[in-house]
């Protein structure tokens, strides 16, 4: 996975070598200079997401692993080892599979592969301490579903749409979420 931080500078590439590099895009996008590679997944990385302000990542792996990673203040990246700190990060995007916000998208007896990629939308509404959107997943079994996000009750609803005749291997929104 390769995603752009919301600043525009920075952007991180998951590596098959279960490792994420961070990149800093000069002026103009003329020079790029990696900050970080950070070590920590038991297999290939697979989704990544940067919070709102650009300071944190969260990525998970084929192992089913979710890790946290963070910014200081001086610039430096490290791990962050406490999932407590995060649970109130706002994401910009919302591509991994695993974490607190979409632990409602599992259904019971899931075995850890069955959903295969989710998006949030791009666009949503403030109410209470975040703002709600759109979450769609893809499945194994040829589903896309849609849910509101945040999804952290288990076994949340959702409007199942099929077509597919096997497995559905990513899914995204448009821009404008049309």
């Amino acid at each position: 996975d390769i995603k752009f931080a919301p600043d525009g500078v920075h952007v991180a590439v998951g590596n098959a070598d279960n490792g994420i590099d961070v990149y800093e895009m000069g002026e103009g996008g003329r020079s790029v200079r990696r900050v970080a590679k950070f070590e920590g997944h038991s297999s290939f990385v697979n989704h990544l997401d940067f919070s709102a302000d650009s300071l944190k990542l969260q990525t998970n792996c084929g192992a089913h692993e979710l890790l946290y990673w963070s910014r200081s203040s001086g610039g430096r990246w490290a791990q962050e080892k406490s999932s407590s700190k995060m649970r109130d990060t706002e994401w910009s995007t919302q591509t991994c599979i695993y974490g607190w916000f979409v632990r409602g998208v599992w259904p019971e007896g899931a075995d850890g592969t069955d959903i295969n990629a989710c998006a949030k939308s791009n666009t949503g509404h403030q109410e209470g301490r975040f703002k709600t959107h759109l979450l769609v997943t893809s499945d194994d079994f040829g589903k896309v579903k849609l849910f509101r996000y945040p999804c952290v009750v288990p076994n949340a609803d959702c409007k199942p749409y099929g077509g597919h005749s096997s497995h559905v291997t990513n899914v995204g929104f448009s821009a404008d979420d049309r």
